[in-house]
Order: C-alpha cells, then sequence, then structure tokens
C-alpha cells in the first residue's frame, strides 16, 4: 500500500510550487512622483527626436501616480509626452480622482 504524503512534504510541495509558478506573474509596482521619474519608466522610444527613458518598466507593471500635474516639458518631442511603443502597464493615481493630471500643454499628444 501506498503511504500518503507527510504534512512537511506537502507543504514544501506547495511553497515550490508558489515560489515558481505564480511569483514570475505578480506585477511590480513602481512609484512615478514627479515627470522626470515617469518619463524615465514608460518612454521608450526615440522616435522623432525623442530621448527614451532609461528605467523602463516591464509588462504587466503597474506605475502608481503622485498627486500633480504631469506634463511634457523639457523631456518630451515637439509632438508627444510619451513614447509607449509594444509595453502595457497600468498608470493608477495615489490620490483621490482628478489628483494625477496629464498636461500635454495644449500641443502634444500625451502617449503615442
Amino acid at each position: 500500500p501506498r503511504r500518503k504524503a507527510s504534512k512537511p512534504r506537502f507543504f514544501k510541495l506547495a511553497f515550490l510550487f508558489i515560489v515558481l509558478v505564480v511569483t514570475p506573474i505578480m506585477a511590480v509596482v513602481h512609484y512615478a512622483n514627479d515627470h522626470p521619474v515617469l518619463f524615465n519608466l514608460i518612454s521608450n522610444s526615440a522616435l522623432y527626436g525623442a530621448t527614451p527613458g532609461n528605467n523602463i518598466v516591464d509588462n504587466g507593471d503597474d506605475v502608481a501616480l503622485g498627486v500633480g500635474t504631469l506634463s511634457g516639458s523639457p523631456f518630451a518631442s515637439s509632438t508627444v509626452v510619451y513614447y509607449t511603443i509594444g509595453i502595457y502597464f497600468s498608470l493608477i493615481c495615489s490620490g483621490t480622482p482628478h489628483t494625477c493630471i496629464f498636461d500635454g500643454e495644449n500641443s502634444r499628444r500625451l502617449m503615442y
């Protein structure tokens, strides 16, 4: 007859399952309290003379925005503030509704 798995063995297997299967799909939360940080997290292309960021998020990550107005100056190109080509992420305002504001300065597309 086959013996039942001991409880410590079961918990070791369950822990291994969680570490190997569940952990890699958990999103990372990045915090952007000002425009330069947000730009470096999400703007990933040098199209039309834009400068790409230096700390780009991975697909599926979350970006928590600080309360305030985020505008394109001085990093944006003349037509687009953030080039987010081929990356998928969530933007979350850390404050109440209408406290995280994007300002395209009446002349720029916010995201491309």
